[in-house]
């Protein structure tokens, strides 16, 4: 299979979708927190979820860096194993 760099493009567009669910999601946490009982149960659970998307959220140019360097990669690797091959 050959990768080129239009494979980039739903990639690109599933780091767009993810970056705003995990938005999303942590505004509904801080939401939710800020309704809870000072060191309830509930707040603690909220609190520890919007840690949990502060975490994935700090990942996201992590996961963008190699999705496109492996593709690269694999752009790199095709075009040298058909570098001695003719398309005719």
């Amino acid at each position: 299979m050959a990768m080129n760099l239009g494979d980039l493009a739903p990639l690109a567009l599933f780091l767009v979708v993810a970056g705003i669910v995990l938005s999303v999601g942590a505004d509904i946490l801080t939401q939710v927190q800020s309704g809870q009982t000072a060191a309830s149960f509930a707040a603690n659970a909220s609190t520890n979820g919007l840690m949990g998307v502060d975490e994935l959220a700090s990942w996201q140019p992590t996961i963008g860096l190699v999705i496109a360097a492996a593709i690269v990669i694999g752009i790199v690797m095709t075009a040298f194993a058909f570098k001695g091959e003719s398309t005719a």
